[in-house]
């Protein structure tokens, strides 16, 4: 029978890997994929807490655990990477933003001085 500590473990390993995922997804512009990846990950991350408080009441403390502790620094890299992927597209969407408002306002005033030419013909 696998005990509460080794769950908390299996469970922070698939934290790890749907992480990695979700940077590969990001990389290769999958929205969608990455989208769904980053919901199981952060439903991985439940389960984690869930099992870690089960872990905790039944006496195991798993943050003293070599193997715990070496997952969570791995984990930590893997979020700094998605931040750092994510801050980037927020910067990217925010200058194509700026760009697009821009040429709207440059094309709402652009008048030309010549009358539109009336396209329908009033048929009497």
């Amino acid at each position: 029978m696998t005990s509460s500590a080794d769950k908390a473990r299996i469970a922070l390993t698939v934290y790890l890997d749907r992480g990695k995922a979700a940077i590969q997804h990001f990389q290769r512009g999958e929205a969608d994929a990455l989208d769904t990846i980053l919901q199981k990950r952060a439903a991985a991350f439940h389960n984690f807490a869930a099992i870690d408080h089960k872990a905790l009441s039944e006496g195991a403390d798993i943050a003293t655990d070599p193997k715990v502790i070496a997952l969570w620094k791995e984990i930590e890299t893997v979020n700094r990477e998605l931040a750092e992927l994510m801050r980037g597209a927020l910067d990217r969407s925010n200058r194509q933003l700026v760009n697009g408002s821009s040429v709207r306002h440059v094309t709402k005033l652009y008048h030309s001085g010549e009358p539109t030419p009336i396209r329908f013909v009033k048929v009497t």
